[in-house]
């Protein structure tokens, strides 16, 4: 046990006086202890905070030592640090409007990245008042990735471009994905097929120059890369069914397995989709090779397979786009499928989590009225529960990251220091959290940390 020694009132006083000249907390002074690898073992944030508030008499000599030979160090307030004017988040913002680049993609790519700047942490100097002063040296980092980006703005997305896209849609046959499809690799970054299906709907009213410019010219000029495609008809539609009929085999299962004739990018989605909606493409060696899957497996045995319940046609209306936002805004939050239809009762025939995801990511466009009537309220219902699962995204997951990183508290630690959290929320739930092996949580468990982090910072 390492020897302790009383925190005397002089002592007291040189940790008070380096922490207001430097301007450095106990948990960032703990977290530029590790960056300088200087940290002694079991030293915590807490501890430091009684030393200098009082509440501790003793501490550990090494801890002691450690903690002020560091803070003399340190340089003073207004060497490190400038202050979080108007005028500097009006430059972050004039170069966000050049660039075409926000917060969340500045350090896309980058693996020089300094210690202590995130996403979170960038996004803070602009929109969280409470924020006084900025890191002088984390600041000239992210200004100097800025200013050497090149012009593109961003651009309004008028309804005269978006009929412009839905032309060129109609004119080749092929939505976003497709247009995209083994493109990946000359795609501007940043850009994917969700968000062009956003500038066609209207639910996103802006887009970087470069990738309004790339998908406009890409469809005026499209050419599929490889193979020739097929349009989905009744008629090929009738031959697949009596082939699934026949076999009790579906698209997903017929098209399990490894082989060498199978073709590259071939799975039971593309095929059961083309299956379900009208007028839909699929390349024609994609179609060949399931056909020839279904032709080759022989007839079920005991005859064939109790059909699926399937809505008649006259039913179906298009999904509104009033209706698909709503669908889509569940989505954002977080509220999944699949727990949607774990806790329904008396769910319509034709309804299951596959069917929404598809209304939600615009692969069928035509529901029958009731059934979508029914989700929508069944999301309302589980919006408004408190322990509601959310799903983890990586935007979230890196704001808890920078939390932990900036209070240098851990979720055990935090848990012990807190009183009357939520039944069930555990340290190592927090842990499996930041670490991505749990991707979603229950809400008042997320929002109860969250607030426990913000309370210390």
């Amino acid at each position: 046990m390492s020897e302790r020694v009383k925190i005397t009132k002089e002592m007291r006083q040189e940790l008070l006086h380096h922490k207001k000249r430097t301007g450095m907390g106990e948990a960032a002074l703990i977290k530029s202890m590790k960056e300088y690898n200087v940290f002694p073992d079991g030293l915590g944030v807490g501890a430091c905070f009684y030393w200098s508030e009082g509440t501790a008499k003793t501490a550990s000599k090494i801890h002691l030592n450690a903690v002020l030979e560091h803070w003399k160090k340190m340089p003073n307030e207004e060497e490190s640090f400038t202050l979080i004017t108007p005028e500097l988040i009006t430059k972050i913002k004039s170069q966000i409007s050049r660039t075409g680049v926000s917060t969340e993609h500045i350090l896309d790519g980058r693996n020089d990245v300094p210690q202590g700047v995130t996403i979170a942490q960038i996004g803070a100097w602009l929109y969280q008042p409470q924020r006084k002063r900025i890191n002088i040296e984390q600041f000239d980092y992210v200004w100097n990735l800025w200013t050497s980006l090149p012009d593109n703005p961003k651009v309004q997305i008028t309804d005269d471009i978006i009929e412009q896209l839905r032309a060129h849609q109609s004119k080749t046959g092929f939505g976003p994905a497709a247009l995209l499809s083994g493109r990946r690799h000359e795609t501007p970054e940043g850009l994917d097929s969700s968000k062009i299906q956003c500038w066609m709907r209207g639910t996103v009213k802006s887009a970087q120059k470069d990738h309004l410019d790339y998908v406009l010219n890409l469809w005026e000029n499209f050419t599929p890369i490889e193979g020739s495609y097929v349009r989905s008809s009744p008629e090929l539609h009738s031959v697949i069914n009596e082939h699934i009929e026949r076999t009790g085999i579906g698209a997903y299962t017929i098209l399990r397995g490894q082989v060498p004739e199978k073709p590259k990018g071939i799975n039971g989605r593309l095929v059961s989709n083309f299956l379900k909606n009208q007028g839909i493409r699929i390349r024609k060696d994609y179609l060949a090779y399931a056909l020839k899957r279904w032709e080759e497996t022989p007839d079920r045995v005991g005859g064939p397979k109790k059909k699926r319940y399937i809505a008649p046609k006259e039913n179906y209306a298009e999904i509104s786009t009033k209706d698909l936002e709503r669908l889509q805004h569940f989505r954002d939050i977080g509220l999944t499928p699949t727990e949607l239809i774990r806790k329904a009762k008396n769910v319509p025939d034709g309804v299951n989590a596959q069917t929404v995801v598809c209304w939600v990511n615009g692969t069928i466009s035509n529901a029958q009225p009731h059934c979508v009537a029914f989700v929508l309220d069944e999301y309302e219902k589980l919006a408004r529960h408190p322990q509601r699962p959310i799903i983890i995204t990586d935007k979230m997951r890196k704001t808890l990251k920078a939390y932990r990183d900036q209070t240098g508290i851990g979720g055990i630690t935090l848990l012990k220091n807190s009183q009357n959290f939520p039944g069930k929320l555990s340290g190592t739930m927090i842990a499996q959290w930041l670490n991505g092996q749990s991707k979603t949580a229950r809400k008042d468990h997320w929002d109860y940390v969250m607030s426990a982090y913000e309370a210390v910072l």
